[in-house]
C-alpha cells in the first residue's frame, strides 16, 4: 500500500514522517537528517537517544557547512568529511550534499509488516543519482538505513553520522564498539584556540582501550565513559577487525536502562570516528552550547578530512584499511546500516559483544556476560532486505 508523504515542519525542518507501533522517525527533506525518532513509542518509558542541535530555530547562513542548517540526528555523508581540498576538480560540502541538499519524496508504502519510505537526489557535484531508503518493522525497535549511488565512477568516501544526546550528568552513558585494530587520535589540530575552539585529547596519540588515552596535559582520558572534559571537542577514529560480524557501536544509558546500538558490516564501513562535542566550539553558531553530544560515525573515510586525503595514500590506507571505494557507473553501490535500541536491567554494564542469534534475533552481553536480546533482522546488512519482503 502506498500512502502520501505527510510532510510536516518539526524543529525548523519541513520532515516526512515515518512511523510503527513501536517507532516514529522525523527526516528532514534538506539533507535527509533522521531525528527526532522516538523507540519505545506506545509505552511509558518512550527513548530519544538523537541530538538536534540547539540553533535549530534560528536563521543562519552556512555556505561554507551547509549541513549545520539542519544538523541533527543521523545522516548520510557521500563523501564524508569537511572535504576542505577539492578532489579533481570536484568540490563537495562538508559532509557532501547528500547531507545538505533537499532530497525527493519517491514513496511511501507499507507491505507486510515492513513500512519503507524512499527518497531520492539528483547529485550535482559529480552528477549521478542518490538513493535513500528507511525501514521499519513491525515489532522491531530497530532503523533499516539502506543508501544507494548509482551512475556515478571515481574514488569515494562516505559514511553515517550518528549524533547521541546524553543526560547532563558526567559518565551517564557507558561507550563501546566492536573489537579493533586501530585506535587513534585525530593527528593534527581538531579544534584551534585561534577559531574559537578548543581540545584536550593528544593529537595523533595512539590507544588500544577507550579506557586509556593520552591527554595535552599529560594525563589519560577514559572515553568510555560520556560526558567528559566539559568545554572541549575531540575526535578519535578506531578502525575494525574487518573478521568480526557484525560491527557495532553501543553506548549504554544505565540511568535510563536501555542500550542504543547500531550495526554496520566492517567490510563496508571500515572504521568509527567519535566526535566528542562537549562545549569546546565558541565560534556561532556553537557558542559553547552544544553540549553532551557524541558523534558516532560509522565510515570509511580518513578520519573526517574529506574525499581527496581518503582517496590519496594515507596512513590509514597503509595500514590495509580501507578510507574509500571505486565507484562504477555500471554497479550500483550500497551502503546497509541499523540503528536500534532494548531495554536493560540495573546493573547492565559496558557492551563487550553483539551476536547473532538467527536470522531475526541479536544477543547484547556486557562485560559481566549479562545478556539482553533484541529482534533485528541481520541479513540486512548484506541484502538490504528488512525480512518481510513478498515476492514481487
Amino acid at each position: 500500500m502506498t500512502t502520501k508523504a505527510p510532510i510536516k515542519n518539526v524543529f525548523g525542518q519541513d520532515s516526512l514522517l515515518i512511523q510503527t507501533a513501536e517507532i516514529s522517525v522525523a527526516v528532514t527533506l534538506l539533507g535527509g537528517h533522521l531525528a527526532p525518532v522516538t523507540f519505545f513509542r506506545n509505552t511509558k518509558a518512550p527513548v530519544q537517544p538523537y541530538r538536534v542541535f540547539p540553533w535549530w530555530n534560528e536563521r543562519i547562513k552556512m555556505n561554507n557547512s551547509p549541513v549545520l542548517v539542519p544538523l541533527r540526528g543521523d545522516f548520510f555523508c557521500m563523501p564524508f568529511g569537511s572535504n576542505d581540498a577539492p578532489y579533481h576538480g570536484e568540490r563537495h560540502p562538508s559532509h557532501g550534499e547528500t547531507a545538505s541538499r533537499k532530497w525527493a519524496f519517491r514513496n511511501l508504502c507499507r507491505r507486510g509488516m515492513r513500512t519503507t519510505l524512499e527518497m531520492e537526489m539528483r547529485l550535482m557535484v559529480r552528477p549521478g543519482l542518490a538513493r535513500k531508503s528507511i525501514s521499519l518493522r513491525d515489532g522491531h525497535n530497530a532503523i533499516y538505513c539502506r543508501h544507494e549511488a548509482a551512475g556515478m565512477s571515481g574514488r569515494m568516501c562516505f559514511g553515517h553520522h550518528a549524533n547521541i544526546a546524553f543526560p547532563d550528568a558526567e559518565g551517564s552513558g557507558l561507550v563501546s564498539v566492536a573489537p579493533f585494530v586501530h585506535g587513534q587520535v585525530y593527528p593534527r589540530v581538531f579544534s584551534d584556540p585561534r577559531e574559537k575552539a578548543y581540545q584536550i585529547l593528544k593529537p595523533g596519540s595512539l590507544f588500544t582501550s577507550f579506557s586509556s588515552v593520552e591527554r595535552i596535559d599529560g594525563g589519560m582520558a577514559d572515553l568510555s565513559c560520556y560526558p567528559a572534559r566539559r568545554g572541549y571537542d575531540d575526535l578519535v577514529m578506531v578502525c575494525a577487525e574487518s573478521s568480526v560480524y557484525p560491527g557495532w557501536s553501543a553506548v549504554v544509558f544505565h540511568g535510563q536502562k536501555y542500550v542504543w546500538f547500531g550495526l554496520k558490516d566492517p567490510k563496508v564501513l571500515a572504521s568509527t570516528v567519535l566526535w566528542h562535542d562537549n562545549g569546546g566550539r565558541h565560534d556561532p553558531p556553537w557558542s559553547g552550547r552544544s553540549i553532551n553530544t557524541l558523534g558516532i560515525e560509522e565510515v570509511t573515510s580518513c578520519f573526517h578530512e574529506g574525499l581527496a586525503p581518503s582517496a590519496a595514500k594515507n596512513p590509514i590506507k597503509t595500514m590495509g584499511i580501507a578510507t574509500d571505494v571505486q565507484l562504477s557507473k555500471t554497479k550500483p553501490f550500497v551502503v546497509n546500516y541499523i540503528m536500534g535500541v532494548a531495554r536493560v536491567p540495573a546493573g547492565f554494564g559496558h557492551v563487550r559483544e553483539i551476536a547473532a542469534a538467527g536470522n531475526d534475533l541479536i544477543i547484547i552481553r556486557d562485560e559481566n556476560r549479562k545478556e539482553v536480546r533484541a529482534s533485528i533482522h541481520l541479513p540486512f546488512l548484506k541484502d538490504g532486505k528488512v525480512g518481510d519482503e513478498p515476492s514481487d
